[in-house]
């Protein structure tokens, strides 16, 4: 839906920056967005952007990976890439098919 392709840490300004120029052009008026408590999804322009979209923030409860689908999505990946890892294959090309596949 709003993919990004970014090398380094995520912080405040780089989630801004999707979430400004990527997710909300591409989401209907009145949708919920989901975020877990990771630090930069909280304060800044956050709030403000998501409002101005007519987008609703809803938070997850701390601590609560089973409740967030996209954990269940982080646990597969990584068991894929790190049987791609074992049989000897460069880590960049191993993330890289990860996400293709």
């Amino acid at each position: 839906m709003a993919p990004l392709t970014y090398e380094g840490y995520c912080n405040r300004a780089v989630f801004e920056t999707w979430l400004e120029e990527q997710l909300l052009p591409a989401l209907p008026y009145g949708s919920v967005i989901i975020c877990d408590n990771a630090s930069f999804h909280k304060g800044g322009r956050i709030e403000a952007l998501i409002q101005q979209a007519g987008c609703h923030l809803l938070y997850l409860p701390p601590y609560s990976p089973d409740l967030n689908p996209i954990e269940h999505q982080w646990f597969v990946l990584k068991n894929h890439m790190r049987k791609q890892i074992q049989s000897g294959q460069p880590f960049r090309q191993v993330v890289d098919q990860a996400f293709i596949t």
